[in-house]
């Protein structure tokens, strides 16, 4: 059962002026980036951060001129 089918309002638990990731009570986590949220399992969403900050990673290795 989701959040909103609970009436609870989820536990934000970091945002920033592009995303923000919040916490149901049932524990599904809500990622939510510009119009678009996605809810998933806990280990579903650490999977996703690793893979993100991978990314993050080689992009910040490579030379400024292929950031366009």
């Amino acid at each position: 059962m989701s959040c909103h089918a609970r009436k609870s309002a989820p536990e934000v638990l970091a945002h920033s002026p592009c995303a923000q990731v919040s916490r149901c009570a049932d524990g599904h986590l809500h990622v939510s980036v510009g119009p678009v949220t996605v809810r998933m399992e806990p280990g579903v969403f650490r999977a996703l951060a690793l893979t993100l900050t991978s990314a993050a990673a080689r992009l910040d290795a490579e030379p400024a001129e292929r950031h366009h």
